[in-house]
C-alpha cells in the first residue's frame, strides 16, 4: 500500500509499518501545502491512504469523495503514536478509498 504522511505525520512511524511504501509530505516537497492542495497532489500521485493528525480535516474536506484512505491520530506525540503502530496496521488491513477511521489513543497512554 502507498502511504502519504501529514506534515504532522511522525515519520518515525513508517518503521512500524513494514511492507508499506511510506512516504511524507516533507519528502515529497509538499511542505507548503495544506488540506486540498496536499490531497490533491497525494492523489495525482496515486497514494492509497493519507496519515495525519489532522483532527479537523474531515469537517474541513469531503473526504468520501476522494479515492484516498483517511487514518486520523489523536495526536502527533511520538511517544504516543508508536503505540497506536498496532492499531494503525490493522486498519490499513481494510481501509477503503473514502474512509475515514479515527485511532483512539491506547488506554494505557492516557
Amino acid at each position: 500500500m502507498k502511504i502519504m504522511f501529514d506534515h504532522n505525520t511522525p515519520a518515525a512511524l513508517r518503521k512500524y509499518l513494514p511492507g508499506h511504501n511510506v512516504d511524507t509530505a516533507a519528502e515529497k516537497g509538499w511542505n507548503e501545502l495544506v488540506n486540498s492542495a496536499l490531497l490533491d497532489c497525494a492523489e495525482t500521485h496515486s497514494y492509497d491512504v493519507l496519515i495525519t493528525g489532522d483532527k479537523k480535516m474531515p469537517s474541513q474536506q469531503n473526504l468520501s469523495a476522494r479515492p484516498l484512505g483517511f487514518i486520523i491520530l489523536p495526536t502527533n506525540d511520538w511517544k504516543y503514536v508508536k503505540h497506536m503502530a498496532p492499531s494503525i496496521r490493522e486498519e490499513l488491513a481494510t481501509i477503503r478509498p473514502g474512509d475515514v477511521v479515527f485511532i483512539e489513543m491506547p488506554s494505557h497512554c492516557s
